[in-house]
Parts: structure tokens; C-alpha cells; sequence
């Protein structure tokens, strides 16, 4: 296995036990890399939406999506190898 960068936030508990429960559902990696990909969209998206009348509310939208790719990224990568899912074309997603 390869070097990973190392982040803090893997380690903590709360991390390690979602990532098992994420694990026990059969979500695969990939998929989780997928839905961090919808995340960054939907934040892109409430992004430009955000110059109109309800533009805090936008702007709060794009900073949530923002925070749940950030949990996808890291997510698909302790369910790939911290649970032996990975897959010949993970590093592609």
C-alpha cells in the first residue's frame, strides 16, 4: 500500500466509526467518491445562485456542499483501505 498524506481528522474517532458504519452499508468507495463529486456540483451551483435576493442562504448551501465533499474525499479513502475496498480503477475517481 502506498504512502497516504497524513490528516489529522482520519484518526479521530468519530472518522474511524463512520467510515465503518459507511463500510457495513456495502456503499463501495467509488460510489462515495460519485456522491462527492454531486456534492461539489450542488456547491458550484448554489455558488450561482448565490447573487440574488437570498444569496446568505446560498452561500450557506455551497459551504455545506463544500464541507460534504471534503467528508466524501476523505470517507472513500478510509473505506478503500481501511476496509479493504478498493478497487483496480479507484484511483480514477
Amino acid at each position: 500500500m502506498a504512502e497516504r498524506r497524513p490528516i489529522a481528522t482520519r484518526d479521530t474517532g468519530w472518522a474511524r466509526a463512520l467510515a465503518a458504519r459507511v463500510a457495513r452499508t456495502g456503499l463501495s468507495a467509488n460510489a462515495i467518491s460519485v456522491l462527492g463529486a454531486v456534492f461539489a456540483l450542488l456547491a458550484g451551483a448554489a455558488l450561482l445562485l448565490s447573487d440574488g435576493p437570498a444569496w446568505r442562504a446560498w452561500l450557506v448551501a455551497a459551504a455545506a456542499g463544500i464541507q460534504l465533499r471534503l467528508l466524501c474525499n476523505m470517507l472513500d479513502g478510509m473505506v478503500a483501505v481501511e476496509h479493504g475496498r478498493a478497487t483496480a480503477v479507484g484511483a480514477l475517481y
